[in-house]
This record gives structure tokens, sequence and C-alpha cells, in this order.
């Protein structure tokens, strides 16, 4: 598999620096630039900080789809007490009800 390959794949699991990903491929830094710049111009990574050290993350249909779980989820745990509290209310009016 191809470096680039490879910094992608890192990016679909997570959002990460060009010095995390070096050290994680074991590839000198100078040369993971060269390839995030590279995937950058081909819109397969994208750059999700303004400042250095960026933080890149990858746009491939499974890193959108992980990132919408994660929100997902998110706002789930936000709306659960909520979704709680309204299934205990119906609880309680269907045994007014029988």
């Amino acid at each position: 598999m191809s470096i680039k390959n490879n910094i992608v794949e890192l990016l679909v699991k997570e959002e990460l620096t060009s010095s995390e990903i070096s050290e994680r491929l074991g590839v000198k830094s100078d040369k993971i630039w060269v390839y995030l710049n590279t995937l950058f111009k081909e819109n397969k990574v994208e750059r999700i900080t303004d400042k250095k050290p960026y933080v890149y993350r990858a746009i491939t249909p499974l890193a959108r789809l992980r990132r919408l779980i994660k929100l997902m989820n998110e706002k789930m745990d936000f709306i659960k007490p909520a979704i709680n509290e309204d299934l205990e209310l119906i609880e309680q009016i269907e045994e007014m009800i029988k």
C-alpha cells in the first residue's frame, strides 16, 4: 500500500497533525508534507485548523460517515434524558387508560 493511502487510512480513523502521521508511519516529516499537500489538492484530506500545527482529516465517504455517527451519538446523549421522561409519561398514561 502506498504512503498516500496509508495517510488517508489513518485520517479516516482520526484527525492528526503531520508530525503525528510521520511518527505513526515512520516516514520523515518533509515527505509527509509533500503527500499531504498532494492529498489536499486532490481533495482527499482537509485541514481543520487555521493555525499550525495543522490538523488534518480524510474526506472519504467512510470518514464522513464516522463523523456523522459520532455527531449523532453526541446529540443522542443530549436528548436521551428527554426521551426517557417521555417514555415514562407514556407508560403512566397507558396505566391510567387500562
